[in-house]
């Protein structure tokens, strides 16, 4: 880790996987590099916000190397603009990523956007139909279909399109949706509730 200061750097994040993402983002992207973190989080997310900055600070991490902006979305311009800012970077919608992308521009800030995310899941005419669809359930409904990653398109051929669709609607009509209370005794449950 460099002593000195080379630059600030912004993350702007949404609600899914906040724990992994920030983390990852801030090794890799800022703290290796002599950068600093400063962290706009979702703001249905405050506890994990905080959770994170304190374990930075529980491994030795310097004041300030890791900090949490609890900010409204509408304020973020002022932190990216200023002339201490010397990059962002957003995950989320394509809203978000535009007012981001324009504000970046406008200052001369370098920018990395990750916009929504709509990968295909595309199964080949050779696939294992069953090692296929178990794929295609977990692409689709990963952290209850809420993640940023989940496939929202699946590509057949047509040639087997028939069978996957059969295999894939009784995988689905096999899951079992739980209340937030019995999600620790139900493994491989959609929990449709926010547990805190």
């Amino acid at each position: 880790m460099s002593p000195e200061l080379v630059a600030v750097e912004i993350s702007i994040a949404d609600e899914t996987f906040q724990s992994w993402r920030q983390t990852n983002y801030a090794q890799r992207a800022d703290l290796l590099y002599g950068n600093v973190v400063l962290v706009k989080h979702a703001s249905n997310v405050p506890q994990c916000a905080l959770a994170i900055q304190e374990l930075f600070q529980q491994a030795g991490a310097p004041k300030g190397v890791y900090t949490n902006l609890f900010v409204s979305g509408s304020r973020i311009d002022d932190v990216v603009a200023d002339p201490r800012t010397k990059g962002v970077s957003l995950i989320g919608s394509e809203i978000a990523g535009a007012s981001i992308a324009a504000i970046a521009g406008k200052f001369l800030k370098k920018s990395v956007l990750e916009l929504g995310g709509g990968d295909a899941f595309i199964v080949l005419g050779d696939a294992d139909l069953d090692k296929a669809v178990e794929w295609a359930v977990v692409g689709r409904m990963n952290n209850t279909g809420q993640c940023c990653v989940a496939s929202k398109r699946i590509i057949v051929p047509e040639t087997v399109a028939d069978a996957f669709l059969d295999k894939f609607n009784t995988k689905l009509t096999g899951l079992k949706v739980f209340k937030s209370n019995e999600v620790a005794r139900a493994p491989n449950a959609l929990n449709p509730s926010y547990a805190v």
